[in-house]
């Protein structure tokens, strides 16, 4: 789960930004591009 603050996906069907912010049981999917804000300096550590 992201706790940072502001987390839009790509939504073809929702001009003119074609954002959306991802509702509570939506996953992140690979080969997918997101923006991902967050509010302060933070370590990011991904692991496969």
């Amino acid at each position: 789960m992201l706790s940072t603050g502001n987390n839009p996906k790509h939504d073809a069907g929702a001009p003119p930004y074609y954002l959306r912010e991802y509702a509570s049981n939506e996953f992140l999917e690979p080969g997918r591009g997101y923006w991902i804000e967050v509010p302060s300096d933070t370590p990011w550590t991904i692991e496969n």
